[in-house]
């Protein structure tokens, strides 16, 4: 018997101010990232007995850092510029710490003191702003940074005998770039403005345009699957409730129903299936399925009428939130009135009924998981009638090389375990028939 686990949440609220005491005057921020101190940020959620910290940046510089769960103390941190900071992230890997946050006129401070202190990594003579950036995993024994921003530049860093250049690997092109992440080495995504998508897997020599059809879409933030070890996903979030996600490391994107309007500002995971997208007047929607399906949290968005423009990740029952009142990305005047944080503690997960008195609402077949695989991967399909199915397995000769499914089924959800003993390393093909839904989707073997 299958299960399905409803999100039932939990919650409080635990609101700070920025300023100093006694004074109305808030400084607007812009970004929050959490970390552990003594964890791998990366990977693995923190623990109840970590140490929490976290670092906020915004307009003219600011920087805050604070240590905690709630976050009722923040101290500010000398950045040493005034230029405005859009974006920060920690590496943090068993004690080596570095912090990096960018902004206007090429901006990149970096930090290793949990950003008390911060050095200037700027890129010389640059006039445009950085929006994001991500760290760069090379053969230099330094850490290495690739950043994004307007007029679709690009431009990575090298550190090679303590010698740290910077490297402009712009695709040619000259939409507006708002997140970038980097796969895995010289395998880069970035997106932004006007529904580009583009992807290098040879560190920038050359670039490949996956971007939408639709131009009327601007992309917000990109997040990566390694982080939650959901290894071959990508989810990206844009304006007017655009949820696309890959689940071949970017090559190929879909669509999804994100049941909302709204811009939509940032995305977090805390496992492969369950995640939350939140932006502009408050909205929340979650997903309990990698992000196939997307559902209101009517509790969640009606906490706060302000734009959500940041979450971070607490850990696997708490993120906190950036928020703003009349967020403008395009902007100078970013925010205007009360920044505050807002951290929703919520314990999922808390009641359990038969997912097979569930009818799904549409045809519907996932990617494979995991995808490249060896020797198994599951493929899921759902079904809101009765209907015979077919479900066949192609090489990419179009030979038949295996018939998974072949007879009539209720409605419901299903999944297949396909195991590939006999097949040799490649690219194949897997096809599924629903009555007049038919739909075809690509899986790799590796041996």
């Amino acid at each position: 018997m299958k299960t399905k686990f409803n999100l039932i949440f939990i919650t409080f609220v635990a609101i700070t101010t920025f300023g100093l005491s006694g004074c109305d005057f808030i400084n607007t921020l812009l970004r929050i990232y959490l970390y552990s101190v003594t964890g791998v940020r990366q990977w693995t959620l923190t623990e109840s007995n970590e140490e929490y910290r976290k670092i906020a940046v915004g307009k003219d510089g600011v920087i805050y850092t604070s240590i905690g769960r709630e976050s009722n103390t923040w101290i500010e941190s000398q950045s040493g510029t005034t230029k405005n900071l859009y974006f920060v992230k920690t590496f943090n890997d068993f004690g080596f710490l570095n912090s990096v946050a960018v902004g206007d006129s090429g901006t990149l401070l970096v930090s290793s003191d949990n950003g008390i202190t911060w050095t200037d990594r700027s890129i010389p003579n640059l006039s445009k702003n950085l929006y994001s950036f991500d760290f760069l995993y090379t053969q230099d024994p330094e850490l290495n940074y690739v950043v994004c921003g307007d007029s679709g530049i690009i431009y990575k860093s090298s550190n090679i005998g303590g010698v740290f250049t910077w490297q402009q690997i712009n695709p040619n092109r000259n939409k507006r770039l708002n997140t970038i992440a980097d796969v895995y080495y010289d395998n880069i995504i970035a997106a932004g403005e006007k529904g580009t998508i583009l992807k290098t897997i040879d560190g920038g020599a050359n670039w490949i345009n996956l971007s939408v059809f639709d131009t009327t879409i601007n992309f917000n933030k990109i997040l990566l699957g390694l982080t939650v070890q959901a290894w071959n996903y990508v989810w990206l979030v844009g304006d007017n409730g655009k949820i696309f996600v890959s689940t071949d490391y970017g090559y190929e994107w879909s669509e999804k129903i994100s049941g909302t309007t709204e811009n939509l500002y940032d995305i977090v995971f805390k496992n492969q299936n369950e995640g939350v997208v939140a932006g502009a007047n408050g909205v929340v929607r979650y997903t309990s399925d990698g992000g196939m399906t997307w559902y209101e949290d009517t509790y969640l968005s009606s906490l706060t009428d302000k734009d959500i423009i940041s979450l971070t990740l607490v850990d696997s029952n708490t993120v906190s939130s950036l928020t703003v009142n009349n967020y403008n990305k395009y902007s100078d005047q970013v925010g205007g009135d009360t920044t505050y944080f807002l951290t929703v503690s919520s314990e999922p997960l808390v009641d359990v009924e038969n997912e097979d008195n569930i009818t799904p609402a549409e045809f519907r077949m996932e990617q494979n998981y995991p995808n490249p695989f060896n020797p198994s991967t599951i493929i899921k399909y759902s079904i809101p009638t009765s209907e015979f199915v077919t479900l066949k397995v192609y090489d990419v000769l179009g030979n038949e090389v295996a018939t998974l499914v072949n007879e009539e089924k209720p409605a419901g959800n299903y999944q297949v375990d396909y195991k590939s003993s006999n097949l040799s390393s490649g690219t194949y093909f897997y096809k599924i028939t629903m009555g007049k839904f038919s739909e075809t989707k690509k899986m790799i073997v590796l041996k």
